[in-house]
């Protein structure tokens, strides 16, 4: 767990939605309520909250309007954000992801258990005792495994890499380090994407 608990805002008009998260988070979280998105503004300004959940469809500032404000204050621009919607529709969750949106929720099919794991994924350690999914259990047994063919040849790895640094620039190095900067970045827009066909 983190040391300080993570402080997350809920924006959504639905009182029935707003109790539903704040009695999944109020063990461990710190969870403030909004009921449209420019008194989400206010409090998120006030508050300065770790993430935010925003509901897509609200009466006044709808949630990528919410969203979009939230992006152009200084003080706002990096709190991690997860769209709430009842809109399945692919164009809502491109516009909601090119807004800057780090993931969403589709409230029809609302899990406890993967709303707790997209919050840990955004600020690790912010709920206890969340199951890790199929997915992260076949990543964290592929990373071990990588591990340890990585320490096996690790001695002639570093043999030839010493000779092989000193020959090359800089440049060489920091193109693969972008690359996969870049490639990160398409792959979880990407799952994204997927999630919604």
């Amino acid at each position: 767990m983190k040391a300080s608990p993570t402080r997350v805002l809920i924006i959504d008009d639905d009182p029935l939605i707003r109790t539903l998260l704040v009695s999944t988070l109020r063990k461990d979280c710190l969870v403030a309520v909004a009921t449209e998105g420019s008194e989400g503004y206010v409090k998120a300004l006030e508050l300065k909250p770790d993430v935010a959940v925003i509901d897509v469809n609200m009466p006044g500032w709808d949630g990528l309007k919410t969203l979009e404000t939230f992006r152009a204050h200084p003080d706002l621009k990096n709190v991690k954000v997860i769209m709430l919607t009842a809109d399945a529709s692919k164009q809502t969750v491109m516009a909601a992801i090119h807004g800057g949106a780090h993931d969403y929720i589709i409230k029809t099919s609302f899990s406890k258990t993967d709303f707790h794991r997209k919050l840990n994924r955004l600020v690790p350690g912010s709920i206890a005792d969340v199951p890790l999914s199929e997915a992260e259990l076949e990543s964290n047994s592929r990373a071990e495994s990588d591990r340890a063919t990585d320490s096996a040849s690790g001695a002639a790895g570093e043999l030839s890499g010493a000779a092989n640094s000193r020959d090359a620039g800089d440049s060489a190095h920091a193109a693969p380090a972008l690359a996969a900067v870049s490639e990160s970045i398409e792959s979880r827009l990407q799952e994204l994407i997927d999630g919604w066909e």
